[in-house]
């Protein structure tokens, strides 16, 4: 019990250390932290941002205006009871004491 506490208390010791230096410790003209905001706030980023929520909000509007819940799978539910084997998959060998081409 207290090797876990300790182990969780060096985590966050560790976490907070990173946190601190993407936040203070320069790489280049920016910090971590600085260059994440950067790239995440260009133009090209921001098209993105908005066409993938585009087509999020498309995909439940399709899924609700065809009158399901879009948590319902998209296909039916299997047949109930016993599966079937599969047919013709099974490969015979010379193993099994099967001549080749019988």
């Amino acid at each position: 019990m207290l090797l876990g506490l300790l182990r969780r208390a060096f985590s966050l010791v560790c976490f907070l250390l990173v946190a601190w230096a993407a936040v203070k410790v320069p790489l280049g003209r920016r910090t971590a932290w600085g260059h994440l905001v950067a790239i995440f706030t260009t133009e090209p980023a921001r098209e993105a941002a908005e066409d993938i929520e585009g087509i999020a909000v498309g995909s439940f509007r399709d899924a609700v205006d065809r009158g399901k819940p879009a948590t319902e799978p998209s296909q039916g539910l299997g047949p109930r009871g016993k599966t079937p084997a599969p047919v013709g998959t099974h490969v015979r060998s010379a193993q099994q004491g099967v001549p080749p081409g019988s």
